[in-house]
């Protein structure tokens, strides 16, 4: 867009280039709060769908070309842990 500096926040909340995506954000918190974007799940997920629509943050700055399904948060899946890993 031509700012001096592409920040993290400058990016979901002021640049221009990115302004038709930000409803994803906005859907979550009208003011694209950051603390409520980075701080729950919803948020987490807005941001998941926004940078996959937009292309932001990426080297191109365009969104990819193959659209796949991103994983929700509750689907990670369990990761057992060895008897030398374990806290017990």
């Amino acid at each position: 867009c031509g700012a001096d500096y592409q920040t993290r926040e400058h990016i979901p909340t002021e640049c221009p280039r990115y302004e038709t995506h930000r409803h994803y954000l906005r859907e979550v918190s009208s003011q694209i709060s950051l603390p409520v974007i980075l701080g729950t799940r919803k948020g987490i997920n807005a941001l998941s769908s926004f940078i996959m629509e937009s292309g932001a943050f990426t080297k191109t700055g365009e969104p990819g070309s193959e659209h796949r399904t991103l994983p929700c948060f509750d689907e990670e899946p369990d990761v057992e842990l060895s008897d030398e890993e374990s806290d017990d």
